[in-house]
């Protein structure tokens, strides 16, 4: 249930109910005639419940990313370790999966491991090691992030 309080004397409430989540990359909700200004009161009285029923709240100076996404890394080329920042979209937590792969397509590293992320931008590091802690040679590897259906992928350049 998305609720707010009064804004220009009207409540609104919007409840989306049933036993299927709402997903998807179409728009669920849209408001037409809101000042920027409204945008950050509007999310900061938003209340948001997950299925189940536990209750977060959204920052007000966050935007929720509109599309999951991975960003470039930083720094590229790097030694010894990068950031991978990406964001994850939508209204619920979702599985999330960040790897890293050699050029021959074989996973390296895997940073993430399905965990459940609530929407929002998050940054990974890589250290530039293999899950088994052993230090990678110089190259070229790749990261992949899932996040629902989302995948996405970009190349890291390791000089040692």
């Amino acid at each position: 249930m998305l609720s707010w309080p009064e804004a220009r004397g009207q409540r609104v409430a919007i409840a989306l109910t049933g036993d299927e989540p709402v997903a998807g990359d179409g728009i669920l909700l849209q408001f037409d005639g809101l000042a920027a200004a409204d945008v950050g009161q509007l999310l900061a009285s938003v209340r948001l419940l997950d299925a189940q029923q536990t209750s977060f709240q959204p920052a007000a100076s966050a935007a929720v990313p509109v599309r999951s996404t991975l960003h470039p890394s930083f720094p590229n080329p790097f030694n010894p370790s990068t950031i991978i920042p990406f964001d994850v979209a939508g209204v619920l937590p979702v599985g999330v999966r960040l790897e890293v792969f050699d050029v021959l397509g074989q996973r390296v590293r895997q940073l993430l491991h399905d965990d459940a992320m609530r929407p929002g931008r998050y940054r990974a590091t890589w250290d530039a090691r293999d899950d088994g802690g052993v230090a990678v040679a110089s190259g070229v590897y790749f990261a992949r992030l899932t996040a629902g259906p989302t995948q996405a992928t970009h190349r890291l350049l390791l000089v040692r």
